[in-house]
């Protein structure tokens, strides 16, 4: 399965398989984890990329917008 294209991707059953029909336990799309847990990362506190917000003095506007991504995953 690994590498097909969704056309042609097919589940033991032999039925084509559907991204939309794989989810998380809590019914998110599978991948909302590992964005939830890259945006914590670059808001950390040991975090470049907000530290060259900082220093540019822009850091309260970048913050909202990773706060609003976060919030809507």
């Amino acid at each position: 399965m690994t590498g097909c294209a969704a056309a042609t991707c097919r589940g033991p059953s032999g039925r084509p398989r559907s991204s939309r029909r794989w989810r998380a336990p809590d019914g998110r799309p599978p991948g909302r984890a590992l964005a939830v847990r890259a945006l914590d990362r670059v808001m950390g506190e040991d975090s470049e990329w907000l530290a060259l917000w900082e220093e540019s003095g822009s850091s309260l506007e970048a913050v909202t917008v990773i706060e609003g991504i976060r919030g809507a995953l």
